[in-house]
């Protein structure tokens, strides 16, 4: 979305972001910064809001973000529909993992 909407995206990862997701984020537009860190955890959400506010950026925070599940609950499943009745398929079953990618 930022690259469609012309921003500028940073995306901080930690170092098993696997490779092909690091790049398709900067398919996309991103920059990435892999940090040497071995979990997303408390510690890490407050660094990186730290390195937006010295950066003058926005952080989204999707794991302290009360809008983030709320999005989800209302919006994600019927886009998963939307897009499969946008080729012909109407799914019958939806299975999804639950997590954020990291390890």
């Amino acid at each position: 979305m930022a690259n469609a909407y012309g921003f500028k995206y940073r995306a901080y990862v930690t170092k098993h972001l696997p490779e092909t997701t690091e790049m398709l984020l900067k398919v996309l537009g991103a920059e990435v910064v892999r940090v040497d860190r071995e979990m997303i955890d408390e510690e890490f959400w407050h660094w990186v809001s730290e390195e937006a506010a010295k950066n003058e950026a926005i952080n989204l925070n999707q794991f302290e973000n009360v809008d983030n599940p709320e999005g989800h609950y209302h919006v994600t499943g019927e886009e998963i529909v939307r897009q499969f009745r946008s080729i012909g398929k109407v799914p019958r079953v939806l299975i999804a993992g639950i997590g954020t990618g990291g390890i």
